[in-house]
């Protein structure tokens, strides 16, 4: 009994302590290169990102807050705070 009691219990711990976690907020700054308002999403050739250790590249971000839309622009530089949201990084801030 003790034993299916502490299985049990084990998910709901892990998942308590990551949702409780603070979400990390990465900053890129780059050139947008193509805007999908129907897909929700911008690609950047975005310098590298250290909080990643990723090299500068061209990525497709999603964008969830549609108002974001509006500062954003093909050829436009710009400067964006994103976290990783399940498989998706997505825009939280432009800049």
């Amino acid at each position: 009994n003790m034993d299916m009691k502490d299985i049990k219990n084990m998910p709901m711990g892990k998942m308590g302590a990551d949702s409780s976690a603070k979400t990390t907020i990465h900053k890129a700054t780059g050139t947008v290169k193509a805007i999908d308002t129907m897909k929700g999403t911008v690609t950047l050739a975005h310098g590298p990102v250290s909080t990643l250790n990723w090299p500068a590249m061209t990525m497709t971000f999603v964008v969830k807050d549609k108002m974001l839309f509006n500062k954003l622009a093909v050829d436009k530089k710009v400067s964006i705070d994103f976290a990783k949201q399940d498989k998706d990084y997505v825009v939280t801030a432009v800049k």
